[in-house]
């Protein structure tokens, strides 16, 4: 369960951290439209939010293989104990 809740709450960063960037971009190419160059910032914070992104699904992973290897424990503490 406790592996669950750590992807729930990864996704919905994730999200949110998209969502805040779509409107950050548009925000932002609204008030530069005048200048015909894309601003920086919204290339940097892109790039955080797909590097954030790849640590939260690299850290769900990592939980993912806990979960996996408590349940082969078991699994061979109870063949042994048979």
């Amino acid at each position: 369960m406790k592996g669950l809740s750590i992807t729930v709450v990864s996704y919905l960063l994730l999200g949110l951290l998209g969502t805040t960037g779509a409107v950050f971009s548009l925000v932002s190419l609204r008030r530069t439209r005048g200048c015909g160059r894309p601003p920086r910032t919204i290339f940097w914070f892109t790039m955080a939010i797909i590097c954030l992104g790849a640590i939260v699904l690299f850290a769900d992973y990592l939980e993912t293989l806990r979960v996996l290897e408590k349940i082969s424990n078991r699994v061979e503490a109870m063949i042994r104990g048979l």
